[in-house]
């Protein structure tokens, strides 16, 4: 005798989806803990993709070294071009960069890649270098076709004869670049040629590499032991405006791929805020979202990596004020 079917009501089957939806989306994010949500409310930080060069638009340098103030950002910096007043504001907790004025206001494709136009930049970068004076080269645009601002794209190789010169003089010093560019295939093998052929330069990925996943991350960490990346961009909300989830985080947490990639190489990731295109008024606001969005949802002793220890390792700047 067939049992007989149990008809739910509407008021049950609207229940039962919303406990179905509850579970599936617990299951789908991690939940931060107690101690690392009080950890990161005070942490000190280190923002390595602060732009303070709009200053024709933007707060001036002066009112970014506020900014850090009133946010405990002890160390900043990491893409060009070089300020003078924040060099001499924070000494070797700031990560002096140049060459971005120069490679953004060129917009040849020729003299893009021929080092012969950047010739003065780089008999200035061995100058600073021997001084003692800058960390390395940053933002180095290459393609951007697809992930920055119409005005100022560009699609050229990172194997170019003047980007390789930045990794030439930075082997040499044991310093880094920093360069905006876009996953592809053709990406990938320049990367892993520069990578190899200059071991000595730290190749920092800004935004973690823009149209690249946590998968793609994960095997260049795992292969190329001298390429980082910093956490700026759209991977939180306020870059990626309030219609969009982050990249690799939101307010609902950090995605989980990119919680597993980052809690497997905690030592080759670091935070960045990337205030610019008319987003500098907005700095406590990035700086917030990364407190209590991003870093709540890592163990203890890797939020301290991520927030300043990677940093204060790979561009040997000094430790965190007492």
């Amino acid at each position: 005798m067939p049992y007989p079917v149990r008809m739910l009501t509407w008021k049950q089957i609207v229940k039962k989806l919303f406990l179905a939806l509850v579970f599936a989306f617990s299951h789908s994010f991690a939940q931060p803990t107690a101690q690392s949500i009080e950890l990161a409310k005070t942490i000190p930080i280190a923002d390595v993709h602060m732009h303070v060069h709009n200053t024709s638009y933007s707060p001036s340098p002066s009112d970014f070294k506020y900014q850090m103030e009133k946010n405990n950002v002890q160390w900043a910096g990491g893409v060009g071009d070089y300020q003078t007043y924040l060099a001499n504001a924070l000494g070797n907790r700031y990560i002096s960069a140049i060459g971005q004025d120069e490679f953004m206001n060129t917009r040849s494709e020729s003299a893009l890649v021929d080092p012969e136009h950047f010739k003065s930049m780089f008999a200035q970068a061995e100058e600073m270098f021997k001084a003692g004076t800058l960390k390395g080269f940053g933002e180095i645009h290459s393609a951007n076709h697809r992930s920055g601002s119409p005005d100022i794209s560009r699609q050229i190789r990172v194997r170019t004869p003047a980007i390789e010169k930045m990794y030439e003089i930075s082997n040499k010093y044991g310093a880094y670049v920093q360069v905006h560019a876009e996953y592809d295939t053709q990406f990938v093998e320049d990367l892993y040629y520069m990578s190899k052929t200059y071991p000595r330069t730290l190749t920092v990925l800004a935004h973690c590499l823009p149209r690249s996943n946590p998968k793609v991350i994960d095997q260049f960490f795992t292969d190329l032991p001298n390429v980082v990346c910093e956490i700026s961009g759209k991977n939180g909300p306020v870059h990626a405006g309030p219609f969009e989830s982050g990249r690799m985080f939101s307010k609902d947490g950090v995605k989980p791929a990119w919680l597993d990639v980052i809690k497997k190489h905690p030592d080759r990731v670091m935070l960045g805020s990337d205030p610019c295109c008319g987003l500098e008024t907005r700095y406590s606001e990035m700086i917030d979202d990364i407190r209590t969005m991003f870093l709540p949802y890592f163990e203890p002793e890797v939020v301290e990596k991520i927030s300043y220890r990677n940093a204060v390792r790979l561009f040997k700047l000094d430790g965190p004020k007492q």
